[in-house]
């Protein structure tokens, strides 16, 4: 529960009608501990590559972590990033752009990449 985007728990109206006290004011918006970064889009069983689309800026040296539509999911540290052409890249830098991972255990397209925020 705690990895998802949220608003601060309370009681709300589990035990009673919250008074001035039962609402949380201090902070106002969500707590986010992790950052979408890209979207898984095909994974290539030959090469053991993941295409995958940037949503936020990533880059080699950053631990990853992958959830399925299924729901499962693990983490690695991303040791490389490579463009279409497949060119060396240190980040992928740019909204939507395409990029490939190379990831030994394969992951279904749909899947979200995301990376705890520090």
């Amino acid at each position: 529960m705690e990895k998802v985007s949220h608003r601060g728990y309370c009681d709300g109206f589990l035990f009673d009608p919250p008074a001035g006290e039962g609402h949380r004011y201090e902070d106002g918006g969500y707590l986010q501990g992790y950052d979408f970064v890209a979207v898984a889009v095909a994974y290539d069983r030959e090469r053991k590559w993941l295409e995958v689309e940037q949503r936020n800026r990533f880059a080699v040296g950053e631990e990853l972590e992958w959830l399925t539509p299924q729901g499962s999911g693990s983490s690695w540290v991303l040791a490389e990033i490579f463009d279409g052409e497949g060119h060396c890249l240190n980040a992928a830098a740019h909204p939507q752009m395409r990029v490939f991972l190379p990831v030994k255990e394969e992951i279904a397209p749909l899947s979200i990449l995301r990376r705890r925020k520090k």
